[in-house]
């Protein structure tokens, strides 16, 4: 069944250029990289912070830092060819717990006025920083509504409560979109190098069994999928749900036979809109 999405025709055998071998420590150069990165983005994120003169604006920035790590996080497991998920989650969470905290002590720095000692006391001496926070509570900053009025520190909470929203997102989304990114992606088996699309793809009816089939297919077993009938294209006009396999194989080594992955896809009417959405999400991993 693989043979049909391998994007190898099968008449001429591609050389694979090697195997690549494993990049020596590569599990703590990227957390090392990953606390200097984070470190480098909450440096550029105080300032930002500080001179924002809203609330609902730091709120964003938030998760504009939440983001920037996240995407230097996958760019580390991309380039070290990291495939664990362990291993994602750890250096998302790592990487994002960095900077949330780190984003403080650049605060503070600009606070300061750019000194650089108090962006190490508070960086060094966490009961200073947390001094600090306090302080920033009962005497904020920010403005809130037009008014103004909770910026008169009558509501110390309401400060807390949203610089803790603010380290969750900054701390959560790094580990998140890593491992999203370890969910759709793959290493090949033989070179370790990442594998691509090859643009193949059919679309297959639904099984009557759908739970059944699915721990089939889960289980590695894709020949289950010619028990299939193909799915029409004039179907795909009206609402209901299909399977879509889509090939992938690596650009290295295209006389390997590949993976196939299989994807839900369902049709249907928004009743808002009166439109029809499709929608998209993936049923089962990389399955050689």
């Amino acid at each position: 069944m693989t043979s049909d999405f391998s994007g190898n025709d099968g008449d001429e055998e591609t050389e694979a250029p090697g195997r690549l071998e494993p990049i020596p420590a590569a599990v703590p150069v990227a957390l090392l990289l990953g606390i200097m990165g984070s470190a480098l983005l909450a440096l550029a994120y105080g300032p930002l912070d500080y001179y924002s003169p809203l609330v609902y604006l730091n709120v964003i920035l938030a998760l504009g830092l939440g983001y920037a790590v996240s995407w230097m996080s996958v760019g580390l497991l991309r380039r070290l060819r990291l495939d664990s998920r362990g291993t994602g989650l750890i250096l998302g969470f790592v990487s994002g717990f960095a900077a949330a905290w780190l984003a403080w002590p650049s605060y503070v720095w600009t606070l300061a006025e750019y000194d650089w000692g108090y962006y190490f006391s508070t960086l060094l001496n966490p009961s200073a920083l947390l001094d600090v926070i306090g302080h920033l509570a009962r005497n904020p900053v920010w403005r809130i509504g037009r008014s103004g009025r909770m910026a008169s520190g009558h509501f110390p909470a309401m400060y807390y409560a949203i610089w803790i929203v603010e380290f969750l997102i900054i701390s959560l989304l790094p580990p998140s979109r890593c491992f999203n990114f370890l969910e759709n992606n793959r290493l090949c088996d033989a070179c370790r190098r990442w594998l691509g699309e090859t643009g193949d793809s059919a679309a297959f009816a639904c099984p009557d069994d759908i739970a059944g089939f699915r721990t089939v297919l889960n289980a590695g077993d894709a020949s289950v999928l010619e028990t299939l009938g193909r799915f029409r294209a004039g179907d795909r006009e009206e609402p209901g749900t299909w399977l879509l396999v889509k090939g992938y194989a690596c650009p290295h080594c295209q006389h390997e036979d590949g993976y196939v992955r299989v994807f839900l896809q369902e049709l249907k009417l928004n009743k808002k809109t009166k439109k029809l959405e499709l929608s998209e999400k993936a049923w089962s991993g990389f399955i050689p």
